[in-house]
């Protein structure tokens, strides 16, 4: 710009003088205070002129803008092409011919003695000199988890010199605990359903009574997935430069099944082939059992797959040299059975009756079981008999009229009967015909083997 010519035809409404190439009153370009104020709020040190926002860019060493300024008052006829910092000035530089770059010394906008840079509010922010610890909120502190470095030849904790406020928060509030990772042994475990093995009573039941039995396979296989997990005291990584993982680590593989099931049934441990449903089963003196047993299936699993983990500690940061891998084989295929059954208890009757005739030939559901050895007293008319009926394998133990011994006074006899089922038994009959005139009781009537 030549010295006839000291007016710039950029700053609007203004029109300012111009020495050596710089204004001269700073008060009176626009925008120049905002300026002022981005510079003293950041690390301000390069400039741009963005084009499409038509605003000026201030930015930080790092590149971030912190702020922007309207360019509008800096621009006049479309001129101005560029803002940059260069050497400690703004250079404002213009798209027509004629007219030379203005700089502007940072040092007109603002006093650099009356801002810190980071080095010195690094420094500002370290202790000065060591701090002992005495009478504060920490001083009482019975666990002593003090920092072993804090503290001095005396054994005092101290907060030393040099540290930064950083280091003091983490120190006192933050104990670093390095975790593990240890992989647990990989498990499967497969199984399938228990087989339908059902009869159609729950009893008891008469010997000889016939009952149903319902059967079928069962083909629901649970447990078929293979799987490890690494427990992990402080969360886990799966890579040195992952993300933190919470928790302990699982992997998992499902299994696969192949064949079919058969049936395999036994009544009373006989092998007993069975129509479900239709199959009659005779029931026997004691406890019956319907066995029902499945085979045919296989279940099979991959490896798991090779997997690393690395531990963590309590912040969240990776432990590079602290990991544990899993490895892992095939395992074998499986067999896959399993068996189910039933009961029903089977009891022969007896009694003890009043009876116009001894002529016995079916026993009665109105009958005792034999579990239930005792009947207390049978009252026998006048011209009636007393009637006492004991299946094989068991006898009379006792009967008594007038709290004496009668059973020397009954007459015996081996007949045979029908039972439940239509099936025949052996009993022993005991009998008495009561010609006393009178009724009488015989009492304390008991049975057993």
């Amino acid at each position: 710009m030549s010295e006839s010519n000291q007016k710039i035809p950029v700053f609007g409404e203004f029109e300012s003088r111009v020495v050596n190439g710089f204004v001269v009153d700073k008060s009176g370009v626009r925008g120049i205070s905002e300026i002022e104020a981005s510079i003293a709020a950041g690390d301000i040190t390069q400039s741009s002129l963005n084009s499409t926002t038509n605003e000026i860019e201030l930015k930080n060493s790092k590149g971030t803008v912190v702020c922007r300024i309207p360019a509008a008052p800096f621009i006049k006829d479309g001129m101005l092409q560029s803002v940059v910092i260069s050497e400690g000035n703004f250079v404002f530089t213009f798209n027509e011919d004629g007219i030379d770059p203005i700089s502007i010394p940072l040092t007109d906008i603002f006093n650099p003695s009356n801002f810190y840079n980071k080095e010195e509010v690094d420094e500002i922010a370290k202790t000065s000199e060591t701090i002992t610890v005495a009478g504060g909120p920490l001083a009482d502190d019975s666990s002593d988890n003090w920092p072993t470095d804090w503290k001095d030849d005396a054994g005092n904790r101290i907060i030393p010199e040099g540290v930064t406020l950083q280091e003091a928060l983490m120190n006192l509030f933050l104990k670093v605990i390095n975790g593990t990772v240890t992989w647990g042994t990989p498990s499967w475990n497969p199984s399938i359903g228990k087989p339908t093995a059902t009869l159609s009573s729950n009893g008891p039941v008469e010997v000889g009574t016939e009952v149903t039995a319902t059967v079928a396979v069962n083909n629901s296989v649970s447990g078929n997935t293979r799987s490890a997990t690494c427990t992990a005291s402080q969360g886990h990584f799966l890579t040195e430069d992952g993300e933190w993982q919470s928790g302990n680590k699982t992997v998992s593989k499902a299994g696969t099944t192949s064949g079919s099931n058969a049936l395999s049934c036994k009544w009373n441990n006989t092998t007993t082939a069975i129509t479900s449903g239709t199959t009659k089963l005779k029931v026997v003196e004691g406890t019956n059992t319907l066995s029902v047993s499945q085979s045919g299936m296989s279940a099979a699993v991959d490896a798991l797959p090779s997997t690393k983990v690395y531990a963590s500690t309590n912040t969240k940061k990776v432990l590079s040299d602290v990991s544990a891998t899993l490895s892992d084989s095939k395992p074998s295929n499986k067999a896959l059975t399993s068996s189910n059954s039933d009961t029903i208890v089977g009891y022969y009757r007896w009694n003890a009756m009043a009876a116009a005739s001894n002529a016995v030939t079916a026993t009665a559901s109105t009958w005792k079981f034999t579990n239930t050895a005792s009947i207390a007293s049978v009252s026998i008319p006048d011209g009636e008999y007393l009637v006492i009926l004991v299946p094989s394998g068991y006898s009379l133990k006792t009967a008594t009229q007038m709290g004496l011994d009668f059973t020397g006074s009954l007459t015996s006899e081996t007949v045979t009967l029908t039972i439940g089922g239509g099936s025949t038994h052996s009993y022993t009959k005991y009998y008495w015909k009561n010609t006393s005139g009178s009724a009488a009781a015989v009492d304390n009537i008991t049975i057993g083997k």
